[in-house]
C-alpha cells in the first residue's frame, strides 16, 4: 500500500530493502532519534509523539520500529518533516508536505 501511493502520487524516493540489507537496532534508534515528529500505525490508530517535546524511552521505538526477525520494520518513509513505521495516507501526506 505504501509503494502504491508513493507511485500513484508521483513520489520520488529511495527504496531500501531490509530483507536484504537489514537495519539493526542500534542504526534504527539513531535513524529514529534523528526526527522530530514520530509516527506509528498501530492497530487502527496511529501513535504519534513529537520528539523535541515528548520523551521516547529506546526500548519505545525499538518496540514500534523493529520487526519479528529484530530489524527495522517496513514499511518506514522518512522525510525532513518525521518519520512513519507502517501506513497510513494521511499522515504520509502529512509528511511529504513537509
Amino acid at each position: 500500500m505504501a509503494r502504491e501511493f508513493l507511485l500513484r502520487n508521483k513520489v520520488a524516493y529511495r527504496n531500501h530493502d531490509v530483507r536484504k540489507d537489514p537495519i539493526d537496532p542500534v542504526a534504527t534508534l539513531a535513524i529514529v532519534r534523528a526526527c522530530d515528529e514520530v509516527f506509528v500505525k498501530w492497530g487502527r490508530g496511529v501513535l504519534h509523539r513529537e520528539l523535541r517535546k515528548e520523551q521516547m524511552s529506546d526500548e519505545e521505538i525499538l518496540k514500534h520500529f523493529l520487526g519479528r526477525s529484530g530489524t527495522m520494520r517496513a514499511p518506514v518513509l522518512r522525510t525532513p518533516a518525521g518519520i512513519m513505521a507502517g501506513f497510513e495516507e494521511s499522515v504520509y501526506r502529512r509528511l511529504l508536505k513537509g
